[in-house]
């Protein structure tokens, strides 16, 4: 069996580390979140490559790893390329209401989180909200649907 990448993405506080947390904790998917990545980084080193490389290492314990982004940028498609010619992929959209988004970001611990204004966020989220991928599944993550009925939509991919 091939090693198959799931990407969750979504503006910043649509649920994708709440997914992938869940993801994790009932299938045999193991989820890495990246933004930890992201906040240990030391001056001049490149996060892309150490996500890659958290990747590849995660891809020598498990055959199926989940990672969550906001899937904006030019820098994103690069990093989607390398990806998509090492290993199988899986495009998730995360969808949510932005003004739900918003009042998440608000709400929660953001020790974890990469730390942004109010206004970056607005502005993030719109760009986010618009990214046009192949997507291999929609997730409408408004309070509608049960989390145990989004992993059973992930696991079927």
């Amino acid at each position: 069996m091939s090693n198959t990448l799931y990407f969750l993405i979504g503006p910043k506080g649509s649920g994708k580390t709440f997914i992938g947390t869940h993801v994790k904790n009932n299938t045999d998917i193991y989820f890495l979140r990246v933004e930890p990545i992201w906040l240990a980084l030391q001056e001049n080193e490149d996060g892309w490559q150490k996500v890659i490389d958290a990747i590849n290492v995660c891809f020598s314990k498990y055959e199926k790893v989940m990672i969550e982004n906001l899937g904006a940028g030019e820098d994103f498609q690069n990093f989607l390329s390398i990806l998509q010619n090492q290993y199988q992929t899986k495009i998730i959209k995360v969808k949510t209401d932005l003004s739900l988004c918003y009042k998440r970001v608000k709400e929660r611990n953001s020790s974890n989180h990469i730390p942004v204004s109010d206004d970056k966020v607005k502005e993030y989220n719109e760009i986010a909200s618009n990214v046009t991928l192949n997507w291999d599944l929609v997730i409408d993550n408004n309070g509608h649907q049960h989390i145990d009925d989004i992993i059973k939509k992930i696991e079927n991919l």
